[in-house]
């Protein structure tokens, strides 16, 4: 309950904002931010160097077998590598930014300078917030950047908006977002310092940094392509068409996000408790618990579709009326997270039981598809050939998965099934 509470907050606050933004900015400077945004979630992947997903899932397992100088060990190696890689990557790709600044304007270079700088701490709250899930500290470990980020963003953009008068561009609005993540992170990693407590923290660090390399890469490759499967077609509206059309996409993506919303609240629940329960040999209440999460996730789901099939266009209105062309799009999504949420916990089963690897043959196969349809079908087809290639895709990976899922771990994800 604390973690649906604090989730549907957080989609509240944040969606509310993102209507401020695209009013504040426009459609020309919105659809500048949420072009660069889409590219710093990729580059924050990458430095997370999938250490996020490994600590959900060794915290969990640690905590339950009170393993507690290896916990101190994950999450201090945790940090020193994603602190590095972020700081290294930010660096090459502000090299990169002013390599290419005056192919794209000045208002495009300032933005992607200022995510090079949000990207260390991006990545750096992301490994707080896991940390926190690990240790089913739900509600904590999703406040920071669910509710506070989004509300000091709005605020700070809202001051702006009242001081500047004028509007907002899009590297002011990149900067308060800067300022809203390390908000964010600050308070992460003093959540974190008192769920350890000084039990735990008077351990001193062991080390299994081979082992958690040798998990992490493949769980990199896992959350990789699935973020390339979420961002691909927002990246391809932007450079194969423009900044704008990306901004109305965009839109039409986050709005389509919420049916999967029931899956993304289960997920956060569930994520820890699969790994417990793996671990210590728990089969049938593992099943159980999955099949307990999709009847929530099927009764939040298809009401919320339904209200998209009938109040999308204007839901789309709310941000502007040039973002009310992106109706067809977003119904076709619409299918794509349907499918994807009534499937149920499938890339997480797979992930936390220790088939990262099979998880990953399948969505590499995924996003390349994906790279080549939105290649092939946005030329002709704008928006709603972007649509159609990443619901296509999320279909397929979706099916294939819960089939594994179903006859190789023996866990059938389904609304019906009862404990044994």
């Amino acid at each position: 309950a604390g973690a649906f509470a604090v989730k549907t907050v957080g989609i509240g606050v944040g969606f509310g904002v993102q209507v401020l933004l695209a009013r504040v900015l426009g459609v020309e400077e919105y659809g500048i931010y949420t072009y660069i945004l889409a590219w710093l979630g990729v580059l924050v992947l990458l430095a997370k160097m999938g250490w996020d997903t490994t600590l959900v899932r060794y915290v969990a397992a640690y905590y339950g077998k009170e393993l507690f100088p290896f916990l101190r060990g994950l999450l201090r190696r945790a940090l020193q590598v994603v602190a590095g890689t972020g700081v290294g990557i930010g660096v090459a790709a502000a090299i990169i930014v002013w390599g290419l600044g005056e192919r794209h304007g000045a208002s495009v270079s300032v933005t992607a300078w200022l995510a090079c700088l949000l990207l260390p701490v991006m990545a750096l709250a992301e490994v707080l917030r896991a940390a926190l899930q690990g240790l089913k500290r739900i509600v904590l470990a999703f406040f920071p950047t669910l509710v506070l980020r989004p509300l000091v963003l709005g605020a700070g953009v809202a001051v702006a908006a009242i001081a500047g008068g004028d509007g907002v561009a899009a590297p002011v609005a990149m900067a308060i977002n800067l300022l809203a993540v390390a908000c964010a992170f600050g308070l992460s990693a003093w959540l974190l310092r008192s769920a350890l407590g000084p039990t735990i923290r008077r351990y001193a660090p062991l080390y299994r940094t081979r082992e958690w390399v040798r998990v992490a890469l493949p769980l990199l490759l896992v959350s990789g392509m699935t973020l390339l499967l979420n961002q691909t077609d927002t990246i391809m509206v932007g450079t194969l068409l423009n900044a704008r059309s990306a901004g109305i996409y965009a839109t039409a993506g986050r709005i389509a996000t919420l049916i999967a919303f029931g899956l993304s609240a289960a997920n956060t629940i569930v994520a820890p408790m699969i790994a417990q329960l793996f671990s210590t040999g728990q089969h049938d209440e593992l099943e159980h618990m999955v099949n307990m999460a999709m009847r929530g996730i099927f009764a939040f789901t298809v009401p919320v579709a339904l209200a998209v099939v009938f109040f999308g266009e204007w839901i789309l209105g709310w941000f502007g009326p040039p973002f009310t062309v992106g109706y067809t799009a977003l119904i076709v999504l619409m299918c794509g997270q349907t499918v994807n949420a009534l499937m149920g916990p499938v890339g997480l089963l797979m992930m936390m039981t220790e088939h990262e690897h099979q998880a990953a043959r399948i969505l590499v196969g995924s996003a390349v598809l994906n790279l080549i349809l939105n290649a092939a079908l946005i030329p002709p087809f704008g928006l709603e050939g972007a649509a159609a290639a990443t619901a296509f895709t999320m279909t397929l990976w979706n099916l294939v998965m819960h089939r594994y899922v179903s006859t190789r771990i023996g866990v059938r994800p389904s609304i019906f099934r009862r404990h044994r």
